[in-house]
């Protein structure tokens, strides 16, 4: 399932025991690149508030508009948006490869993370190149 409480930092203290175990399949920043970790350090102590998943999209969006400006030398929409279509950029998403985009505009790299509540933490489990640990399965036990 994709569900949005996964953008919210703190669902699992707010959950409280009910998130134990939790799985997610969402896009989510990648914890294991220390870019990423800077970046949520800079937003905490800017914001005094973790960063959520859509704060970092939007942080990525950005460095592929400012790459592709940058690349084109122009203000030309077209020459940008060329310029964008040839963006080749490490993401701080977890994702299987650089910001590359298809014919159709979509990031090829783009991917799903399995992620699960662990001990109160939001943990990245899936695929295990990205994964912060391993999955834990059956999630609950009586």
């Amino acid at each position: 399932m994709a569900n949005g409480a996964f953008d919210l930092p703190q669902f699992p203290k707010e959950a409280g025991a009910a998130a134990e175990g939790y799985f997610d399949a969402n896009y989510h920043p990648d914890y294991t690149k220390q870019p990423t970790k800077d970046l949520a350090a800079l937003y905490k102590e800017k914001y005094h508030d973790d960063i959520r998943t859509s704060a970092v999209l939007a942080y990525d969006s950005v460095r592929v508009i400012a790459d592709a400006i940058d690349r084109a030398k122009s203000s030309e929409p077209a020459k940008i948006r060329d310029a964008i279509a040839e963006s080749k950029l490490d993401s701080l998403m977890a994702q299987s490869g650089p910001i590359v985009f298809d014919e159709k505009g979509e990031n090829k790299g783009a991917i799903p993370i399995l992620m699960q509540v662990q001990k109160g933490v939001i943990n990245q489990v899936w695929p295990k190149e990205l994964a912060q640990g391993d999955p834990v399965y059956p999630a609950f036990s009586n």
